[in-house]
């Protein structure tokens, strides 16, 4: 009795159309992580300038005292800088992801071809992660607007 399947013996292979659409998805995965990157370091120049600057017109209203101009740089800053955190990592795999894609083409190479979509397969489930933590605070502060309004118009 063979311990191998008919399908574990399968050899899934590429036709050219197939290598042809893998080369145009790794361009567009290229130049949209360049262009995410780009964002990001703007985005640490935003945070940068406004640690520095402590920039109180687009975050306080005249007349607010020192002290809550503070706390509101310092607030804002903390969410920039996770906001950062989070966004590099989708984008990080996507580069990974369009660098081994083409070295796999260029080398011919299984290898490098696995790994680039494992680096897919990691900016999927993160986007996949955060897009459903983001629909469940959707959802709660829906209810939560829901029991305010029935509680209000209890009053």
């Amino acid at each position: 009795m063979e311990g191998n399947s008919s399908f574990e013996k399968f050899e899934m292979q590429l036709t050219d159309s197939g290598k042809e659409f893998l080369r145009e998805v790794g361009k567009w995965a290229n130049f949209l992580s360049i262009i995410g990157f780009v964002y990001l370091g703007l985005m640490v120049l935003l945070t940068l300038a406004i640690i520095i600057t402590g920039n109180s017109s687009l975050i306080n209203p005249a007349g607010a005292n020192e002290g809550v101009q503070e706390i509101s740089v310092g607030i804002l800053s903390v969410i920039m800088i996770i906001a950062i955190a989070i966004m590099f990592f989708p984008i990080f795999y996507l580069n990974k992801f369009a660098v081994n894609l083409k070295k796999a083409f260029r080398e011919n190479s299984s290898e490098y071809l696995t790994n680039s979509l494992e680096y897919l397969k990691s900016h999927y489930k993160f986007v996949g992660i955060f897009t459903i933590i983001f629909l469940s605070i959707y959802v709660l502060a829906f209810l939560l607007m829901i029991v305010a309004f029935i509680s209000g118009a209890g009053a």
